[in-house]
């Protein structure tokens, strides 16, 4: 099996730390290095790379949509796999549609939209990785001008009622699941009962102010608990304590300002670019937080996706508590064995919370299922392995 990746030096930084990260010192979690990695062990899969003239991560960073020689893309691409270890020759690089074949699996990103013209005219099976796909116009998956095959993202869209199933889909495609893989730092070190008798709340509080996705969901926040937490966390103390920060920690007049003046866009560039988002988020060490907790709540995106973050606290003995919702059920976690269900609403948490400080036995039990789950079924290898599976049978 051959797998090509497109852009692997633009992919949003899901598979490897791209140049413009480590040039401006942007600490961007690489939310599938672990997986990525271990497609490379593989001998039965080859892994690609596809250089598009609209390739340079840099060139994305910096809001040019210009093509661009794929030599400069090929280049960026070489420095950044350097300096991510990737070994000369695992991957094999591509820079002509004729060397793609029709059986080749292609994977793209939905933030590179703007390959997608040049992806359209590969050979092969294409999918969209749509992580983070509110972030852009729902025209960009309505429209299907590409010709993709389907889609990969870490839960099944198409089972609730959202953005996805109420403006596209007709008929419905092939949607490929791909959870998130729990890196080997994240273990267990302190003892359950060692730990504070409440929850850490933890994430990123983002926002999403895209049209399509405000009109639909009557809000700009992408995690509607996180935001609950945050704004009511001196009123949470005896329940939990709260590490949601927001994306963007520091305020700059000129940041929400949407202008055409070269000016003030040349200045918003390099004001992002030069001040680092999530400092307060990445100052401390989340796997020593996760340790000092028996609970956790990771709120989960409005669009029906869960956090990374809520699978590693389970790998460090944290019960996490979220929604009882098929984003998690469909990955073989159950309600009151693996993790702990409540309604989505800060009663709800409140009171689960308080019924488990008082249930320290029964609480760790759900605990231990948690922590034996994600180490069993979330790894790089068993991961891979179901996701080879699902492309064999296209």
């Amino acid at each position: 099996m051959r797998i090509v990746f497109v852009d692997i030096q633009n992919s949003n930084v899901f598979l490897i730390r791209e140049l413009h990260t480590i040039i401006f010192r942007d600490r961007i979690p690489i939310k599938y290095t672990h997986i990525f990695q271990e497609l490379l062990k593989r001998d039965d899969v080859e892994v690609c790379n596809y250089i598009t003239s609209k390739g340079s991560s840099i060139c994305s960073q910096c809001g040019v949509r210009i093509r661009i020689p794929k030599w400069i893309s090929l280049v960026e691409y070489k420095i950044a796999a350097c300096l991510n270890g990737i070994e000369s020759g695992k991957i094999r690089t591509i820079t002509k549609k004729e060397e793609i074949k029709e059986d080749d699996i292609i994977i793209t990103f939905i933030h590179a939209f703007a390959s997608f013209a040049e992806v359209s005219l590969l050979k092969g099976k294409k999918f969209v990785h749509l992580n983070q796909y509110n972030f852009h116009p729902i025209s960009l998956i309505k429209d299907n001008k590409f010709g993709v095959t389907g889609y990969i993202v870490e839960a099944d869209l198409l089972k609730h009622r959202g953005l996805l199933t109420d403006n596209c889909f007709e008929p419905y495609p092939r949607m490929l699941i791909l959870p998130f893989c729990v890196g080997n730092r994240f273990e267990r070190i302190k003892c359950f009962f060692n730990r504070k008798n409440k929850a850490i709340a933890i994430g990123t509080l983002g926002m999403c102010k895209y049209p399509d996705f405000t009109n639909y969901y009557n809000t700009e926040y992408l995690q509607p608990m996180r935001r609950i937490i945050y704004e009511n966390s001196t009123n949470l103390s005896e329940y939990l304590d709260s590490y949601i920060y927001p994306y963007i920690e520091y305020k700059n007049k000129y940041l929400g300002v949407s202008t055409k003046n070269i000016f003030i866009r040349l200045y918003k560039l390099f004001f992002s670019l030069t001040h680092p988002k999530q400092k307060k988020y990445f100052s401390f060490n989340i796997v020593d937080k996760f340790n000092d907790y028996r609970m956790s709540i990771v709120g989960e995106e409005v669009i029906g996706l869960p956090a990374i973050a809520a699978f590693e606290s389970m790998a460090c003995g944290c019960a996490l508590l979220a929604l009882d919702h098929d984003m998690y059920r469909d990955l073989g976690m159950i309600p009151g064995i693996h993790y702990i269900a409540y309604d989505g609403t800060l009663e709800s948490l409140k009171e689960k919370i308080t019924y488990y400080q008082s249930a320290p036995n029964e609480l760790e039990k759900i605990a231990e299922n948690g922590y034996n789950f994600t180490h069993n079924n979330l790894n790089a290898k068993v991961i891979v392995e179901r996701f080879i599976k699902q492309l064999r049978k296209l």
